[in-house]
């Protein structure tokens, strides 16, 4: 199984990403109108990522932690707003809770413009790299090829922090 998110599965994988909107509602809200819908998204599939849209979702990230079959919770900032890097104490509590994490970077169309390779250097230094999925929207396969070099250049130098679940 494939879909938006560049994840790719064996098995029967999701990505619970129809809730963009609990941005604008409260916890009880998301309780009352998202949360059964999305464990019946998770309980039909091997595996789930939940798309949490933006600062004004964060909110809801306690509740989403506590759904066992969710797997994975992809962090979209939202333009305008800090890079990852701004975001990684509650990167570490997703994975501390034992999810894994997928954080995309949009480097030609953003506004959040990041040194990419800088950056890679942070996260992939302060996280869990058995639990991180990173995403990166270039626009040659060369800056392709030199982010994954990269990637696993850091991913050989620097064992990875194992944060406790």
């Amino acid at each position: 199984t494939t879909n938006w998110t560049g994840g790719w599965s064996e098995k029967r994988f999701v990505c619970v990403g129809h809730n963009d909107f609990t941005c604008m509602i409260s916890p009880e809200m998301f309780d009352a109108f998202c949360l059964q819908d999305t464990l019946e998204c998770v309980n039909h599939v091997d595996l789930a990522l939940y798309h949490l849209d933006g600062p004004g979702a964060l909110r809801h990230l306690p509740r989403l932690l506590e759904i066992d079959r969710l797997h994975t919770v992809q962090w979209v900032h939202g333009d305008g707003q800090p890079p990852h890097l701004h975001w990684l104490d509650m990167l570490r509590q997703i994975q501390h809770a034992g999810k894994a994490v997928q954080v995309w970077y949009n480097i030609h169309y953003t506004t959040n413009v990041v040194n990419i390779f800088e950056e890679l250097d942070i996260v992939c230094k302060t996280l869990d790299t058995c639990r991180l999925f990173i995403g990166v929207d270039v626009a040659t396969a060369e800056e392709a090829n030199a982010v994954v070099a990269h990637v696993k250049r850091l991913c050989r130098e620097n064992r990875p922090v194992q944060i406790p679940t």
